[in-house]
């Protein structure tokens, strides 16, 4: 599902989940030599991981794509070879025969995510030959489809970094032309297209002119502001080539006009740390974050109900796809246990609840992991519910209300109580029918943006969002300013640790000019 969401990118990708039935539309079934579907009783064992595609048996016009193995290992390794292996396949039917090992990726690596460790030139980001040039006077602007890190540290900076260069014809004195710049439809800056008539008699081709450095070309360095780091940004160069009407016999130059972003123009995030504030549901339903730090996801667990309808089933497919739109990159080493399972390690491993509401706690083992996280998981919905104002003590239980109330759904996150660096956040459904209003909220905008805050109740009216937990931070920034952005907003601390370090350092001064002046005394005195 990430692998097919990576190539639907912002198309968008629905994965509905039927069990033993037949599909009536284009489909991928999933077969095991012992586990097969009725209207595939047929078909052959296989004694190696095999893709196939074929015409539906019910359907004859309809497609599916069959993923076989042995067993669910061969599933899994069948799997993998067509998400990194596609590009080879050919004819109706391939056999893996061997994978081999895949390195796990680094944090924020994501083929989608602007690179950290350098500055990325325009020519990196662009989807299509000729995407950064603009031509007449009509031109359309050219587009930058950008997506960061959601956990930038930028406070206290100006902005993201942008060195931008372009070209542009020579102009005539008929024109009047500038280029704008614009982030996701909002105005950031301009600049006046320079004219140098003299180009024109230098300048034989259109060749030459678009890769002759000597053009009329410029460079600008800005700080981009105004970007949202949880959504994908796009940029807007608007080449602008306006006409100066000189008399009333005045008419439109014959054509010709370009202008050019420079594929060296570059975007230079490297110099910025990653820390940010949580639980942020938006960060979450925009990007993924925190489980898209790693785009192959090996540092994701899901943990489902111990028997999970289809529809709980297809939310996690939906959400995995969502994760690989984001990335550009399968999540093929995400981890998947039931409530039931006995995991005990949870400290390195950022964690997805999807779940039922009336999931019981008792029925789990007091002393097990899982015990632990449904526990805060149903701390948190209650708190949603009592809009932060519960207290466990004398509040009365609104469990039953929960599971009865029709259809209803929270999304809630949380800091996990195995380690402060790691985050969980729970999808809860009060009906099976209640996992589809998770699956709209992703889907609709006007929901997606309601998101936010540490939990958010669904119901079929729209979203609402509370802050139910407290906040942590993760990532890292050097000690001085996370001291100083700690205390930012309380001016008395900030004023009384700076009288104190600067009391500090007079005193080591102050200590040290004695201790030279007594070694000087004692000089003297030899």
């Amino acid at each position: 599902s990430s692998w097919f969401g990576a190539q639907a990118d912002w198309r968008g990708a629905q994965f509905p989940l039927l069990k033993n039935k037949a599909p009536n539309e284009h489909s991928v079934v999933f077969i095991t030599n012992d586990s097969k579907p009725d209207f595939l009783r047929d078909y052959p064992d296989v004694d190696k991981p095999t893709i196939e595609i074929i015409s539906n048996p019910l359907h004859r016009y309809k497609k599916m794509l069959l993923i076989v193995g042995k067993d669910t290992a061969d599933l899994k390794t069948a799997v993998t070879g067509l998400a990194f292996g596609h590009k080879l396949m050919t004819g109706r039917t391939a056999s893996i025969e061997a994978i081999n090992q895949l390195p796990l990726r680094e944090a924020y690596d994501a083929p989608r995510w602007l690179r950290g460790d350098r500055p990325v030139h325009f020519d990196e980001l662009i989807d299509y030959p000729k995407q950064l040039q603009a031509q007449g006077l009509n031109n359309g602007p050219v587009k930058l489809n950008v997506r960061l890190a959601p956990d930038l540290f930028t406070w206290r900076e100006k902005g993201i970094p942008i060195t931008l260069q372009y070209r542009n014809t020579p102009e005539s004195s008929m024109l009047d032309s500038r280029l704008n710049m614009l982030i996701n439809q909002e105005f950031i800056s301009g600049f006046l297209l320079s004219k140098n008539d003299s180009l024109l008699s230098k300048t034989k081709t259109i060749m030459p002119l678009i890769g002759n450095t000597d053009t009329t070309k410029n460079a600008e360095d800005f700080s981009l502001n105004g970007i949202n780091l949880a959504i994908r940004n796009e940029l807007n160069f608007d080449f602008r080539f306006g006409v100066l009407k000189k008399g009333e016999c005045s008419v439109v130059p014959a054509g010709g006009e370009y202008g050019v972003i420079d594929g060296n123009s570059n975007i230079d995030v490297s110099g910025f740390h990653h820390y940010i504030a949580l639980p942020d549901l938006n960060v979450f339903a925009n990007s993924g974050f925190p489980f898209t730090k790693y785009a192959d996801l090996h540092q994701t667990l899901v943990i489902l109900d111990d028997n999970p309808t289809p529809k709980a089933i297809t939310l996690l497919l939906n959400l995995t796809g969502r994760f690989g739109a984001i990335t550009g990159y399968p999540g093929h080493r995400l981890e998947i246990q039931s409530v039931s399972d006995d995991n005990s390690n949870y400290d390195d491993k950022d964690i997805m609840i999807i779940t039922a509401a009336n999931t019981a706690v008792s029925d789990i083992d007091e002393n097990a992991p899982t015990s632990k996280l449904l526990k805060n998981n149903h701390r948190i919905i209650k708190q949603a519910f009592y809009n932060g104002a519960y207290d466990a003590d004398t509040t009365e239980d609104v469990q039953v209300s929960l599971v009865s109330s029709g259809d209803l759904a929270v999304i809630a996150g949380f800091q996990s109580p195995f380690d402060s660096e790691r985050s969980i956040v729970s999808l809860t459904a009060s009906t099976n029918k209640a996992y589809t209003l998770l699956d709209t909220a992703f889907n609709e905008s006007q929901w997606l943006s309601q998101i936010k805050g540490s939990a958010a109740v669904i119901t079929s009216q729209g979203v609402s969002s509370v802050k139910a937990d407290d906040t942590y931070f993760v990532g890292y920034v050097p000690v001085y300013t996370l001291i100083w952005f700690h205390l930012s907003d309380h001016p008395f601390w900030l004023a009384f640790l700076s009288i104190l370090t600067l009391l500090l350092i007079s005193f080591i001064i102050w200590r040290l000019l004695q201790a030279l002046t007594y070694k000087r005394l004692a000089e003297g005195d030899k």
